[in-house]
């Protein structure tokens, strides 16, 4: 695809977020090597393998959400349909950019919705345990 006026189709397809460095650019033009991990996965895990090990983190995420939709301190934004689970302390509770910065290190990332802090965690990694996050929160929440 090419562009008369390269700089406004960067701003009509780019989006962001606060929890991006900077713009997300959803067309990058031709950069064929990008494709190269993805085949490097396919190869060495196959077709059906990828799709365990995403199965896997998606369901690793949904017990995360489950959790913390049963914790009356916290809440959860709403049920993922991906492996990112959105959630923040319930108000009046605590604040919640104080339990992120209780969270371990590169456990979540923060997220504002509508002028909220949330906090934001990709279920993305297929070592990843549930049981460990949930582990770090409530040890989190217990720091108050």
């Amino acid at each position: 695809m090419m562009f008369r006026d390269a700089d406004a189709s960067m701003g009509a397809i780019s989006m962001g977020g606060d929890y991006l460095t900077q713009p997300n650019v959803g067309i990058q033009g031709s950069r064929g090597a990008a494709a190269i991990p993805l085949f490097a996965t396919l190869l060495a895990w196959g077709q059906s393998g990828l799709a365990k090990r995403i199965e896997h983190c998606l369901d690793q995420g949904a017990l995360v959400a489950d959790w913390v939709s049963a914790q009356p301190k916290l809440r959860l934004l709403c049920e993922p349909v991906s492996g990112v689970v959105v959630w923040r302390a319930e108000r009046g509770e605590m604040d919640t950019l104080n339990l992120l910065d209780r969270l371990q290190t590169g456990a979540a990332s923060r997220l504002t919705l509508n002028g909220e802090t949330w906090i934001r965690q990709v279920a993305a990694n297929p070592l990843l345990n549930s049981q460990s996050v949930i582990n770090a929160i409530e040890q989190a929440l217990k720091e108050r």
